[in-house]
């Protein structure tokens, strides 16, 4: 059975185990599961159906034990959270609840704090911004709307990846300006693997909306042409659904070399690293870090 995570942590560093070396970080960009729909605007509710919810519990149900588990979700919508919510709250089995990295907090305090319907007396669902729906899309979804697409999601998408022009004249998010908030929440993942001890394996899932998924394959999936990326949905086998993954295994050897793979429905790819970095960078001049005197 695993030891709880700050046990294992302060063993490993007091029998003086090298960081970064020997240790796996699976990164995984997880869809949020069904949420209420809107049915005349055709946009998503924020909360889960209970078909939603009950596809959360088991997919904590089936997730590997042989990782300690982090879960993030949206900071700005409470769907996603709910999401991560349901399936650490089916994860705390005898042996999941050892292996939960997340700090506890009380199903009270995490509603004062927004985090959503969250099973009570479950641990704390970290929170990022970059997770969080594209702002603008709405724009997109008018526009295709306009030109007679029809209002579900997987026909707006395939319409936004053939306009990108349009939808940069009409101030509507470009695909690499989404790909660049992912490649960015990515970092953690890495920074991660070189921190943790031997023996500490993380599985860090990050729940959050479909587009963004869709941006994010588009920048840096690498096929085994050797060509990046898609031009319609078709090519990757539609739409990412609610409650897909897409799964970055993050590995470093015994001298701290790190490879980095992408699985998405079954097959495994590259990933571009110099689109992957280029993204990062463009990242970091659109959100500079604010100097504090």
């Amino acid at each position: 059975m695993f030891k709880r995570f700050q046990e294992a942590y302060r063993e490993a560093r007091q029998e003086g185990r090298e960081r970064g070396k020997n240790v796996n970080v699976k990164f995984v960009f997880r869809r949020h599961e069904q949420p209420g729909i809107d049915e005349k605007a055709g946009t998503p509710m924020d909360f889960l159906t209970e078909a939603g919810v009950e596809l959360a519990k088991k997919t904590g149900r089936e997730l590997p034990q042989d990782a300690y588990l982090m879960v993030a979700g949206s900071r700005g919508v409470k769907r996603a959270r709910e999401s991560g919510g349901h399936m650490l709250g089916s994860f705390r089995d005898e042996a999941g609840a050892a292996a939960i990295v997340n700090r506890e907090m009380s199903g009270e305090q995490q509603e004062k704090m927004g985090h959503g319907k969250i099973p009570p007396g479950d641990v704390v669902i970290y929170r990022s911004g970059d997770l969080d729906p594209e702002k603008g899309f709405s724009i997109i979804r008018g526009a295709a709307r306009q030109e007679g697409v029809a209002k579900e999601l997987p026909a707006v998408v395939d319409w936004w990846l053939a306009n990108q022009n349009k939808t940069r004249d009409l101030g509507a998010p470009a695909l690499e300006d989404i790909a660049a908030e992912m490649a960015h929440r990515l970092t953690v993942g890495v920074n991660m693997s070189g921190k943790l001890y031997e023996g500490l394996d993380v599985r860090f899932e990050n729940l959050t909306h479909g587009p963004k998924l869709v941006a994010f394959l588009k920048e840096v999936l690498l096929k085994k042409d050797g060509t990046r990326g898609f031009e319609k949905l078709e090519e990757i086998g539609g739409m990412v659904k609610p409650g897909e993954a897409v799964e970055i295994d993050i590995k470093r050897d015994e001298k701290g070399r790190m490879d980095m793979k992408l699985k998405f429905r079954g097959k495994e790819y590259d990933i571009d690293q110099k689109r992957l970095l280029e993204l990062v960078d463009l990242y970091r001049q659109q959100h500079p870090v604010q100097n504090v005197e």
